[in-house]
């Protein structure tokens, strides 16, 4: 699958394929994107461990926003400009069809699934529609007020914006200046899941989790970040602009915070699911290529 996929993106001209500015000339294109990535990893290593805003807040304030305004401060300062790191329109038909279409289609089917497998395994599922991971308000019935509706869409954008940009754009447009389209887009999708393994660290330095349990955790957690990296990576270079997955990106993870299915054993589900989508997006990259090319013809 991955190769027939790399075969895929090879073959298709990466936006990534420009001319530098003169303060990031020759060679030095990938040490500026690994100096800004390591600047934005020094942030949230501060801020989950240190600031914790997440605590205070529901979310990850200091790393979006202050990760965003490194990345939007570097492509000023070097002159890359916003057009060159992704930051261009998308046809409407990439934008409904893969942006929103797929990605909701492919989420409802996964909640679809694990519904029924969790019923077929005796454990009663319900499926709860509410806020969760965003402290604003408390919905005492489960319902997603004014509020918290906002902060969410609010907190995923910015999210999107700041990840989007910094993997997605930054380090696929520059990495690719080396090396194929697809080469770079699996290394940002290695960087992008190892991105997330600071959240099972806090869990053993707090003594919420085990050494043992976070290992395993770790491993399925940052598989799955990085197949969904890999996966957007595959949608900003066939469509070439960073709408795109920005858009499926934002809707993916507001899903996540609105929509659970808890058990009567009370046993978290969130694995299975996520690893159930991500497994689903790789199976249908194939066919967003085909549609892709549809568009083309």
């Amino acid at each position: 699958m991955v190769a027939s996929v790399a075969a895929m993106a090879d073959a298709f001209p990466c936006p990534a394929k420009v001319t530098m500015s003169k303060r990031t000339s020759g060679s030095n294109h990938i040490l500026f994107a690994a100096a800004v990535f390591l600047l934005c990893v020094a942030v949230r290593v501060l801020d989950v461990f240190v600031v914790r805003s997440d605590e205070w807040i529901g979310e990850q304030v200091l790393t979006k926003v202050l990760g965003l305004a490194i990345v939007l401060a570097y492509v000023i300062w070097s002159g890359f400009g916003l057009a060159r790191l992704g930051f261009r329109r998308p046809s409407m038909a990439s934008t409904l069809g893969v942006g929103v279409g797929l990605t909701v289609a492919v989420m409802a089917a996964t909640f679809a699934l694990q519904f029924f497998v969790l019923a077929a395994q005796g454990q009663a599922p319900q499926f709860i529609v509410g806020v969760e991971g965003f402290a604003i308000g408390d919905q005492p019935d489960g319902g997603v007020g004014t509020g918290p509706a906002i902060g969410l869409i609010s907190f995923n954008l910015v999210n999107a914006l700041m990840e989007e940009s910094l993997f997605r754009g930054l380090l696929i447009t520059h990495v690719a200046m080396a090396m194929s389209a697809m080469r770079a887009n699996i290394i940002q999708a290695v960087l992008f899941g190892l991105w997330h393994i600071v959240w099972p660290i806090r869990a053993v330095v707090d003594g919420d989790m085990s050494i043992d349990a976070a290992m395993v955790y770790s491993t399925g957690f940052v598989l799955v970040s990085t197949i969904m990296g890999f996966v957007w990576g595959c949608f900003f270079i066939w469509f070439r602009s960073l709408w795109v997955p920005i858009i499926a990106h934002t809707i993916h993870n507001a899903a996540l915070n609105v929509f659970h299915i808890t058990t009567i054993s009370g046993a978290s589900t969130v694995a299975f699911f996520t690893t159930a989508e991500a497994v689903l997006f790789l199976a249908l990259l194939p066919a967003v290529y085909w549609w892709k090319r549809r568009l083309d013809a």
